[in-house]
């Protein structure tokens, strides 16, 4: 088994889950392969270092390490190589990683085969400009925000071409059910459970009498219109990695993507018994 190991330095957790997790390995025989950058902080005779997407591409398995912007940016690439993820919490709350801190004794598990690969949707966002059309992938979030100094944000939302509401807001966040635990959380809406295929729609304070998140099937397309006579700085926020300014008259279309990602649990726990982890005694 050939496992690429991908290490988030700034969380102060890292290096201790890195050499734990390197020693496991690598008593069960496993091939550890790095990132020839990561040997510059983390410089050990037992791994093989490389070109990042090289050692993509030969491992079997991809382990970030860090926190939930760690294991969404590694997603996204190991999606374009089919590779299936397991992510090791470096970091606070950590919620898609699948093995904690006290937990890395499970890589022997996942060398033994005890493990089951649940696959997760991404959202594929398309942005429509006058005379472009660029497309993105989204696995936690796409958010629509202003400015800091802007006026609110006036967008119509539309799905399947049939007129859904307007939105007079600070922004719009549309997310998978694995962004449900994100953003859309802090803006009051739903936790969604990761295998109910779905699109959620939520308001970031809206000017309006309707101000509830909307969750849309996963097999409908979303449009979402900029108001015209919107005076703001727009932006659209893609996992919060990407941020790409919006024009007036711009169209975002928002659907399911036909890519997913397929990430490894080691430990059989219930959706509820770990949001009640992550969030309540975590959080503390």
């Amino acid at each position: 088994m050939k496992v690429m190991i991908i290490p988030n330095f700034d969380k102060k957790n890292t290096l201790y889950c890195i050499e734990k997790s390197c020693e496991i390995l690598s008593e069960l025989n496993v091939e550890i392969l790095m990132d020839k950058s990561v040997q510059k902080t983390f410089n050990r005779e037992n791994i093989l270092y490389g070109e990042f997407f090289s050692q993509l591409k030969k491992a079997d398995i991809i382990i970030p390490v860090g926190g939930d912007g760690t294991i969404i940016h590694t997603a996204k690439h190991a999606v374009k190589e089919n590779k299936p993820v397991l992510g090791i919490n470096a970091g606070r709350i950590g919620f898609l990683a699948g093995i904690e801190i006290d937990e890395l004794d499970r890589l022997r598990d996942l060398v033994d085969g005890n493990y089951k690969i649940e696959k997760r949707i991404m959202l594929e966002v398309i942005h429509k400009g006058q005379d472009f059309e660029n497309k993105y992938l989204a696995f936690n979030d796409a958010v629509i925000s202003k400015g800091s100094l802007s006026r609110m944000i006036e967008t119509d939302v539309y799905c399947n071409d049939r007129y859904v509401i307007s939105y007079r807001a600070d922004g719009l966040i549309l997310s998978t059910p694995i962004g449900s635990t994100a953003y859309n959380l802090s803006a009051g809406g739903p936790v969604v459970e990761p295998n109910l295929e779905s699109i959620v729609m939520t308001p970031i304070c809206p000017q309006s009498l309707f101000n509830r998140s909307i969750m849309f099937s996963s097999d409908n397309i979303l449009k979402i219109g900029l108001n015209p006579e919107n005076d703001s700085d727009t932006f659209l926020n893609i996992d919060g990695e990407k941020v790409i300014k919006l024009a007036q008259n711009d169209l975002l279309i928002v659907k399911r993507s036909n890519i997913e990602v397929n990430m490894i649990s080691v430990i059989e726990k219930p959706f509820y018994e770990i949001l009640n982890y992550k969030f309540i005694k975590r959080a503390k």
